[in-house]
């Protein structure tokens, strides 16, 4: 007996479809090996050994007529079981109608949604190509169910894989932007918002809420570096950094504030106010020479400080200090229109009290008269104060 038929006997005597099929296959004889192929097939599809299924379908390129009841039965299975994705996978496999392994994927993606395996949804999406028509619904719950448990970058990222409309996009991704950047993740936020393709402008305005929120308690440096990071404009938080200024002016620290204001580039219509009021409140504690300084800093003309003047000038004529009331008034230059009304309540006061002369004096100074009386004021004042 020939080798040949030797094998022959042999494999005919073998339990093992698989053995017969390639013996067959070697041999040429293509039908007999995928009849005993397909017996192999029916066997592993309905024992639930499906890619091992796949393996003997493509090799022996097994016609669907030979292997239909077994897909079908494998597919309803499946589907019966909730193995939605497998049971997509054998539908596409074996060409069963592409609307009943797209709604097995359907099934297989809202599974995955529900339970938040988003990676393995998306790639069910992906695979079977989903029309996001049909899983939408789906989606916008997702969606939500991320933003109410404070997950919005998540929520961002399902927005915009599924292409919902923009705003949900952008509402998402303001909410993790925040929290990234109030936890100083700064790194990730770039990241974060060069993959959405957000607008600049929304970054910004977000940094530049932080920055004010970090500058208010006083956290200059940090406040500082988010400016920088994110190349926040100053025109975006000028309104913060003045109110910090004015903060520091009120508490007389006045250093403090200067360089506030060098650098933030304060212009002067945003110090003046602030600048005023400490103007002025050197004036009246009689610091002179820090008033000016104050006024010289920040770009104070003598004609924006007049009023103040004009007040501190009335107040020392009443509290007869005479020789300061004389001082502003030369220093400042005020016009006659300031000093006539106070002077002439000052001289009318003396006058009736008996100071003749001291009377006649301011009003030479102030009513009238050539008005160079500081050295004789001061002679006069001081012997009131002796006498």
């Amino acid at each position: 007996m020939l080798y040949k038929d030797i094998l022959r006997q042999r494999v005919e005597a073998s339990q093992d479809n698989m053995v017969k099929a390639r013996y067959y296959k070697s041999i040429g004889d293509i039908n007999t090996a995928r009849k005993w192929a397909s017996d192999e097939f029916i066997k592993r599809m309905n024992s639930g050994y499906y890619n091992s299924a796949v393996r003997i379908k493509r090799e022996y390129e097994l016609p669907l007529d030979m292997i239909r009841n077994s897909v079908e039965r494998g597919y309803n299975l499946n589907i019966e079981k909730g193995h939605y994705e497998t049971a997509a996978r054998i539908g596409k496999e074996y060409g069963l109608p592409e609307s009943r392994f797209v709604e097995s994927a359907v099934m297989a993606f809202n599974k995955y949604l529900s339970r938040e395996q988003y990676q393995k949804a998306w790639e069910i999406e992906e695979e079977f190509k989903i029309p996001i028509s049909r899983v939408q619904e789906q989606i916008f719950e997702s969606y939500e169910l991320n933003l109410s448990k404070e997950r919005f970058e998540m929520a961002a990222r399902i927005a915009a894989e599924y292409r919902l409309p923009r705003k949900y996009v952008i509402s998402a991704a303001e909410k993790a932007l925040k929290k990234d950047i109030a936890n100083n993740r700064f790194e990730k936020t770039i990241n974060l918002a060069s993959e959405l393709k957000l607008d600049k402008k929304i970054i910004r305005r977000i940094a530049a809420e932080e920055f004010k929120v970090r500058y208010h308690k006083g956290l200059y440096e940090q406040a500082r570096f988010i400016m920088d990071t994110f190349k926040v404009p100053l025109k975006m938080i000028q309104d913060a950094v003045v109110k910090v200024f004015n903060l520091h002016m009120e508490k007389n620290l006045y250093g403090e504030a200067s360089v506030i204001a060098q650098e933030y580039k304060l212009r002067k219509k945003r110090t003046k106010k602030a600048a005023l009021k400490s103007f002025e409140f050197l004036i009246q504690k009689d610091e002179l020479e820090n008033a000016e300084k104050i006024r010289k800093l920040y770009e104070l003309s003598k004609r924006d400080v007049k009023g103040i003047v004009a007040r501190d000038f009335t107040k020392r004529l009443e509290n007869e200090d005479y020789p300061g009331a004389l001082i502003m008034k030369r220093e400042y230059k005020l016009s006659r229109k300031m000093t006539v009304a106070p002077a002439r309540k000052i001289y009318n006061i003396l006058n009736q009290a008996g100071y003749i002369k001291l009377a006649n004096d301011l009003k030479m100074e102030y009513l009238g008269g050539d008005g160079n009386l500081v050295k004789r004021y001061i002679k006069k004042l001081y012997k009131i104060i002796s006498s």
